[in-house]
């Protein structure tokens, strides 16, 4: 079974579907050549329509809730902040939408326990929604709490404007007079303290909007990259122009991206960033958000369909490529795909070049090796698209478009073929306090990246790749002339694995035969690189010439003749470059181990352009470096230090 496991119960539902059809159904089903034909085809038998699906929606818990909240409090009075918040985290999820008040509650209890953390910023956030519904008479509480958050920040101007809310507020409170009267005169003397720091106020707003300003991200495509095709290599990248070892040459966001399971009361549904202060659905108990904006974009789309199936999703055994066939549709609507279905019909590459990623026209036509297919796989997925799109009509996705339900079945199908072939895995560093050598990176989800999955392939990759929640930088590790191919790394590493191994992992995860440079030479694994030779770039007059000269490292000769292009090669600036590397390797790993990534990447960037200048991989300070430069960038990535 390709994409479901053992434990889901969608495995024993196909096997009875398949035993169901005759022979005489499997060899019409054979002759059909398109996917809305296959489809319609399955949805149409008996036995698929007797198809009988359960939701198992995972209900708000108001005393498991209360319970929770009672427990966070506890453990805030004990001034055990990590404990209050994680036992708040989960009361609020638990906490039902309609029991407006208790929730303001539990985000007011929050928020003092982020502030006592001097996470102020999810602090303000958490009191901005515990206001409406919080008890008017202890809303001095929330006012003053504010206050305390803003003067933390040395934002004086919103810490004065939060005092005064807070004496405002006093007098609608329940508190003594004596009480009352001291937290009015401390505000009262913070607020002219305040209004004393005119210049300081002056100065912040201007640093927030220049800090606004700047916090721009550049994504896109870098305009040195672009793309070719030909029947042998399919779509490809290439370089436009030169590319520099450690130019950053794409940031994209998924056109769908889908959170593991395991990760969905710890990441963000939409983005999947790590949220120590989460946000509940408004209706499940399955997902966080760390924003509100996330929350709503979440909401407002594919999630109003998905939460009530997502357990069912889960529960079936389906695989992250299927949730992520059935999101592609859910987070637009029937009526988008209705706009676009004669388009469809005649979509081309170049036409596709300048849309969006979240239109579905640019991933409509990427890879799905279809006609290498045999029956017996396209019955299989169409089984599991009738299932997926049989879910989204029970989340009443299909609600005054029932029309459509077999034409969007038949994009379903078309997303699981091309999905198999162009997903990215999305992870996240996890790093050990005391044991950095232990770090290593955790799948927590996948996308699919329109630019992205038109890279080809090699065993020895010109990129490396990081993700920012959901979002993947690609940056250079190779010096790429003007014309040359940009390759990526669908797995194997010619320097991990060996090459039969990685030719077989190719072949069948990705129905290809790996020709890299790599394979076609039969590169060493890491262990077996000879560390008795050295491998030099012909350094002769004949800008043609790529020939690489091999010398034993204990060569007493200077001027070295190339066989191919008959010019000299003086080594000297070679061993030069190697002894210059070796005094750059140790302030690299000083700088790495002192946290300074930014100063250690910067050399590490160096010493992979000096040996790139005159020597060629594979040898092993190659691998080194270019593995101490992917493990800098991922410290700017999804990160958590355990």
């Amino acid at each position: 079974m390709e994409f479901a496991n053992q434990k889901g119960f969608f495995k024993d539902l196909y096997l009875n579907i398949q035993n169901s059809i005759t022979d005489a159904e499997k060899s019409e089903f054979g002759k059909l050549a398109t996917d809305s034909t296959r489809f319609e085809f399955i949805a149409n038998l008996a036995s698929v329509k007797n198809m009988n699906l359960q939701c198992d929606v995972t209900k708000k818990n108001s005393a498991e809730a209360l319970k929770l909240k009672q427990q966070g409090n506890v453990a805030f009075q004990n001034k055990n902040w990590v404990a209050a918040l994680t036992l708040y985290n989960v009361s609020l999820i638990n906490t039902p939408e309609e029991n407006g008040e208790e929730m303001s509650i539990i985000y007011a209890n929050r928020s003092a326990a982020l502030y006592h953390m001097e996470d102020y910023d999810r602090a303000l956030r958490d009191i901005s929604l515990a206001m409406p519904n919080y008890p008017k008479h202890l809303r001095y509480k929330l006012y003053e709490r504010k206050a305390r958050c803003h003067l933390a920040q040395k934002d004086f101007d919103d810490a004065m404007n939060a005092f005064k809310a807070t004496v405002t507020h006093l007098d609608i409170s329940n508190l003594s007079f004596e009480k009352r009267g001291k937290l009015e005169k401390d505000s009262q003397i913070m607020i002219k303290m305040l209004q004393q720091q005119e210049d300081q106020i002056a100065k912040f707003k201007q640093l927030k909007l220049k800090n606004k300003k700047a916090d721009v991200s550049k994504y896109g495509l870098n305009s040195s990259v672009t793309f070719d095709y030909n029947p042998n290599e399919g779509r490809f990248a290439k370089a436009k122009k030169d590319i520099a070892i450690g130019d950053e040459i794409l940031v994209e966001n998924p056109h769908c991206a889908m959170l593991l399971e395991k990760f969905s009361k710890t990441h963000c549904q939409h983005c999947f960033k790590r949220s120590a202060a989460p946000l509940p659905c408004k209706d499940c108990c399955n997902v966080i958000f760390c924003s509100i904006e996330c929350r709503n974009l979440a909401t407002s789309t594919y999630h109003k369909f998905e939460c009530g199936i997502l357990k069912l999703l889960w529960n079936s055994g389906s695989s992250i490529n299927c949730h992520m066939a059935l999101r592609m549709m859910s987070q637009k609507s029937p009526n988008y795909f209705q706009d676009i279905k004669e388009q469809l019909t005649n979509v081309k590459f170049e036409d596709t070049i300048s849309l969006p990623y979240t239109d579905y026209r640019k991933v409509f036509n990427l890879v799905r090796h279809e006609t290498m297919r045999s029956e017996a796989n396209f019955m299989q997925y169409t089984v599991m698209a009738y299932f997926l799109t049989l879910c989204l009509k029970i989340s009443s996705f299909f609600d005054g478009f029932e029309a459509e339900f077999n034409f969007i079945g038949g994009l379903v199908l078309r997303n699981l073929q091309f999905l198999q072939f162009n997903t990215h895995e999305v992870y996240e560093l996890v790093e050990s306090e005391t044991d950095k050598k232990s770090s290593k990176t955790v799948f927590i989800g996948g996308g699919i990246y329109p630019t992205l999955a038109l890279f080809n392939h090699s065993c020895n990759p010109d990129i490396v790749r990081y993700y920012n929640g959901c979002a993947v930088h690609v940056h250079s590790v190779s010096n790429i002339k003007s014309g040359g191919t940009i390759s990526e790394n669908y797995g194997p590493i010619y320097s991990q694995h060996a090459i039969d191994d990685r030719k077989a992992t190719l072949k069948e995860q990705y129905w290809f035969d790996c020709n890299c440079k790599a394979c076609d030479e039969n590169w060493p694994l890491y262990e077996n690189m000879k560390t008795d030779e050295i491998r030099f770039r012909c350094d002769g007059d004949s800008a043609s010439c790529n020939n690489i000269i091999t010398i034993p490292s204990d060569c007493n000769e200077f001027m070295i003749k190339c066989i191919e292009c008959g010019q000299f090669t003086n080594i000297l600036k070679g061993l030069k470059a190697i002894q210059d590397t070796d005094m750059l390797d140790k302030t690299a790993k000083r700088l790495y181990s002192e946290k300074d990534y930014s100063g250690s990447y910067k050399k590490y960037l160096q010493i992979l352009k000096l040996l790139d200048e005159v020597m060629a991989p594979p040898f092993r300070d190659y691998c080194n470096c270019q593995q101490s430069l992917k493990e800098c960038l991922l410290q700017n990535g999804n990160k958590i230090t355990m």
